[in-house]
């Protein structure tokens, strides 16, 4: 069974496994400008929904925002923007992840951002309240 973050991989090409795996060493040294150079090509929407699933595991709301918008995702591009304006990372995490369905993960991060008022609207949309 493959990963969660490794899915769709398997059927792509040998040159977007190394961009791949490019991205993820830049990105963990810190280097966005290589991580970046090194997927910029890549036009899979699954690979960059992966991306940017990773992304809420790893608290990374500028990769999020080049993922969202190379997935043409628009409302949740704009929707991270507006919640950046607070400066509650991890509010803006929570609003990521709902963007991208991961509901546990949004309520997590909200939990621990003592943002219990935007817990409660999630609960509300979701009907789990």
């Amino acid at each position: 069974k493959v990963m969660r973050d490794f899915v769709g991989l398997d059927v792509v090409d040998d040159m977007t496994k190394i961009a791949l795996l490019d991205f993820s060493y830049n990105l963990t040294l810190g280097k966005l400008d290589e991580a970046y150079r090194a997927v910029k090509s890549i036009n899979s929407t699954t690979i960059w929904e992966n991306m940017a699933q990773m992304c809420v595991k790893t608290k990374r709301l500028d990769v999020a925002e080049v993922c969202l918008s190379n997935m043409g995702h628009a409302r949740g591009a704009a929707a991270l923007r507006e919640s950046r304006k607070e400066g509650n990372t991890l509010a803006s995490v929570g609003v990521l992840a709902i963007q991208l369905g991961l509901l546990d993960d949004a309520a997590a991060c909200f939990r621990e951002a003592n943002r219990f008022d935007l817990l409660n609207k999630l609960y509300q949309a979701a009907g789990s309240w």
